[in-house]
């Protein structure tokens, strides 16, 4: 019986014996080793696609290049080759023209994005002309909706001819957009609507200096709204067309319309035009702000305002 209880108190001690080096007791035994550092791994910068599917440069870029942000296309007209239906284009600023290397009109086809790039206030100039099957017509750029066109400065220097009407953006298809753009001194139209082009936006434009800022083409339809039309011949021309400048139908209005000789002509036999909630040079407004051809037209006018309470 000793000789058990002799060999249980032999284990007991070797265990904590051993125990007692363990946790470095004992005069110079080895420390134990600390848990190890706890290294949350750096994740990896996350991989960003460019926001547009094509870039153009008209001075750093080349059209030997693939079009990428890094390598853009030199001229417009060659990313337009290159995009597809769906497809986006972005430019920085210079001036593209027939010198640089364009060829006009510049086709922006059916479901494509193309955006002007703005840098310290300059945004990227097209100047030039070209004809598109429809004469006299002459155009900078042809449109055919769905499309957006935004962030440019847009002008066809040809001059108006019996033989020519030159136009800066010409509209065909449903459902373009036209924003954000400086439409200058073009000669017959800055923005004509041929009678095929329905449900056309054209939203926040400074219109300027054309012979006439817009033309609706009878059989078109679109909306108007906060543009600046200034210094035309004509702010807008509108045939037999379902066209909305603010009213009803989601359209706030907002127009800005100054020192144009005519702000606004409908030429209709009979009909109702929307253009409520803009701003005028001359209230009460006079048959220099609307005018009309037919007696029998209705211009809704309400919620009219001063030119000088514009929020520029």
């Amino acid at each position: 019986m000793n000789r058990i209880i002799k060999g249980k108190l032999a284990v007991v001690a070797l265990a904590v014996c051993s125990a007692f080096i363990a946790c470095g007791g004992g005069g110079g035994g080895s420390k134990a080793p600390k848990d190890p550092p706890v290294i949350t791994p750096t994740p990896p910068p996350p991989v960003t696609e460019s926001e547009f599917d094509y870039y153009v440069d008209g001075n750093a870029g080349s059209d030997e290049g693939v079009g990428s942000e890094k390598e853009p296309f030199r001229t417009i007209t060659n990313a337009l080759d290159a995009a597809h239906r769906g497809q986006s284009i972005k430019v920085s600023p210079g001036t593209y023209d027939a010198a640089h290397g364009e060829v006009f009109p510049l086709m922006v086809t059916e479901g494509m994005t193309l955006t002007g790039g703005e840098v310290e206030g300059a945004s990227p100039v097209i100047e030039g002309a070209g004809d598109f099957g429809r004469p006299p017509f002459t155009a900078t750029i042809f449109l055919s909706g769905p499309s957006i066109l935004s962030g440019f400065v847009v002008t066809n220097p040809l001059p108006l001819t019996r033989e020519s009407k030159p136009v800066g953006i010409l509209v065909t298809g449903s459902k373009a957009l036209i924003s954000d753009n400086k439409i200058r001194s073009n000669n017959f139209a800055g923005i004509l609507c041929a009678g095929d082009a329905t449900g056309a936006s054209i939203l926040g434009n400074q219109i300027e200096r054309n012979h006439l800022g817009i033309q609706f083409d009878t059989g078109s339809s679109g909306i108007v709204e906060e543009n600046i039309f200034q210094g035309n011949d004509v702010g807008v021309q509108i045939y037999e067309a379902d066209v909305n400048l603010g009213g009803p139908r989601d359209c706030r209005g907002g127009n800005l319309f100054s020192h144009n000789q005519q702000d606004l002509y409908l030429e209709a036999e009979a009909g109702q035009l929307y253009a409520m909630d803009n701003y005028w040079d001359q209230i009460p407004l006079t048959s220099k702000e609307v005018g009309k051809s037919s007696s029998r037209s209705v211009i809704l006018t309400d919620g009219a305002k001063n030119s000088a309470d514009y929020p520029f």
